[in-house]
């Protein structure tokens, strides 16, 4: 008695349909040959696989790779949970801009590739694509960086070379911006203390040194995409909100709700809360250091969401040990993930989180989507969104913060740079 097992199959469990149709019978009538409907690429090594149509994504179960020019998405990610959304962006930009997506063969890759066919790279961080990469890429046109920041990119190395850098800003500002407020007010209600407490065997309300939101300063370090949004939430909720973005005029900086600060040091002195959305680079590296935590108001908090490399993590321990700070929240570290010995481990009266700020359903796969698209325009000819200038080398040289992938993304807008008056 012959017997049919139907399997309905999403994105998520293409793995285990593959394995368990490597293991079976092929079903009557249907050849090896014929069954090589969908290949994906681990590094150099094709895998046939037989995939069912993907819901809402048609397109890609006849996706067979032709032999043209390459376009790879290079991330640490499980290929089958974003390279259908990313060859669909990217099919659909190619379609809208009149060519044939047939032309080119969209693969996955967890290592950078290499070959004269490989036209366009889509590199999620923390993967890094450099100079030595790029000798092994002479057919290479575009690198996107999946991310909005992209130091793990070498930019002076492309622009060398001629070939277009791109990035994806403001996929996920929404979620940073959110993450930043919970931050601040789970600081200010001292969240984690009472938290901690109870979990010890204590139950005391007063003991754990709540404050009032509505009316406490905060200060807001940076004012491009993030910082934005983070200023008009805070003065929505009743803070006082302190600006120190030395790009932004003082009349844009007063209509988000905000008072504009010129010097850095005047904010950290008057905040009770400092939240960081600066980018990295050398200017801004440890832009909050022993000088600057030393200037901020006795009892303060700060909150970290930009970039690891901005706060000096050393500088940090002592302030909060020595009880000059009252807590810290970071999502971001100068080492991801952090070893068993990092310093971040041990940081007391700190709220910790796995570089998540920039995560929601809606915000995971933007980013490569627009990667894929942007990629689509330079092969077509046009002008790409968010092309980063020639003249911006790469802000940092350490540990490349983390984006989609296993990660999010950084930059926070533009650069407000400089140090604590």
């Amino acid at each position: 008695m012959r017997i049919r097992v139907i399997l309905l199959v999403n994105v998520t469990t293409l793995t285990a349909v593959y394995r368990l149709r490597a293991a079976l019978p092929l079903w009557p009538g249907v050849s090896r040959s014929e069954s090589k409907i969908f290949q994906v690429v681990r590094g150099d090594t094709r895998h046939d696989r037989q995939r069912a149509p993907l819901p809402g994504l048609p397109e890609l179960t006849a996706a067979e790779p032709r032999g043209g020019s390459r376009v790879v998405l290079v991330s640490l990610a499980h290929d089958d949970y974003v390279l259908p959304r990313f060859r669909a962006a990217f099919t659909r930009a190619v379609s809208a801009g009149g060519q044939d997506p047939h032309r080119y063969d969209v693969d996955f890759s967890h290592e950078v590739p290499v070959g004269d066919a490989v036209a366009g790279l889509a590199v999620a961080p923390p993967v890094r694509l450099t100079a030595a990469h790029l000798d092994g890429l002479p057919g290479l046109r575009v690198a996107a960086a999946v991310a909005a920041g992209h130091d793990h990119l070498d930019a002076v190395a492309l622009a060398a070379r001629g070939i277009t850098l791109t990035h994806t800003p403001g996929y996920c500002d929404t979620e940073v911006a959110d993450h930043a407020i919970a931050m601040t007010c789970a600081l200010l209600r001292n969240l984690h203390v009472g938290d901690a407490q109870v979990r010890g065997g204590g139950w005391s309300s007063r003991a754990v040194g709540a404050r009032r939101i509505t009316g406490a300063s905060l200060g807001v370090v940076g004012l491009g995409r993030t910082g934005t949004l983070v200023a008009r939430r805070a003065a929505a909720l009743g803070l006082h909100v302190l600006a120190w973005a030395p790009r932004t005029p003082a009349d844009t900086v007063r209509a988000l709700g905000a008072t504009p600060v010129e010097r850095l040091g005047d904010l950290l002195e008057a905040s009770d809360v400092v939240t960081l959305h600066v980018p990295l680079t050398p200017d801004t590296k440890h832009l909050i250091d022993a000088d600057a935590l030393a200037r901020m108001r006795p009892g303060a908090s700060l909150v970290n969401c930009g970039r690891g490399g901005l706060v000096d993590l050393g500088a940090l321990r002592a302030a909060l040990e020595s009880g000059h700070l009252s807590g810290a929240a970071l999502d971001v570290l100068d080492e991801e993930p952090p070893p068993v010995d990092h310093v971040a481990r041990v940081l007391p009266r700190t709220i910790l989180t796995p570089h998540l700020a920039w995560l929601s359903p809606e915000s995971e796969f933007a980013s490569y989507e627009m990667a894929a698209a942007s990629i689509a325009a330079v092969l077509a000819g046009q002008d790409p969104p968010h092309t980063v200038p020639a003249d911006r080398g790469p802000a940092d040289r350490g540990p490349a913060d983390r984006g989609p992938a296993d990660r999010g993304p950084a930059d926070r807008g533009p650069a407000d740079t400089g140090r604590p008056e």
